[in-house]
């Protein structure tokens, strides 16, 4: 198990440290500011929602009512699903993403520029 923990905490800290940098590299030039600052607010929002969604859940799932100072079982078993199946589509979804997306974009000479 705890290796399993290091591998998800290793994969989405890389993620989340690279979400910025990815939207920067696809936003044009003059817009890379913006594009992080959004990212990085939906990340904020996002993470507030799910913390939202996923502390109700373990409250008690499926009539499923907490003992004690822990959530119920059920709970952190629709924690997990939900993380785990969201994780999942997002790697089939970044198939779809194109390989420029996360290159930067072509450099233009500057005398090129000024004809």
């Amino acid at each position: 198990m705890l290796a399993n923990m290091v591998i998800a905490g290793i994969g989405s800290g890389a993620l989340v440290a690279a979400l910025p940098a990815a939207a920067a590299a696809a936003a044009p030039a003059h817009q890379t500011g913006v594009a992080t600052g959004l990212t990085n607010s939906v990340k904020t929002v996002g993470g507030a929602i799910a913390s939202c969604v996923f502390g109700i859940a373990l409250l008690g799932a499926a009539g499923e009512a907490a003992t004690g100072t822990a959530g119920a079982f059920g709970g952190y078993v629709t924690v997990w699903l939900v993380c785990g199946l969201t994780a999942a589509l997002a790697a089939v979804l970044l198939a779809f993403v194109p390989k420029l997306a996360f290159s930067d974009a072509p450099v233009v000479e500057a005398a090129a520029a000024v004809r």
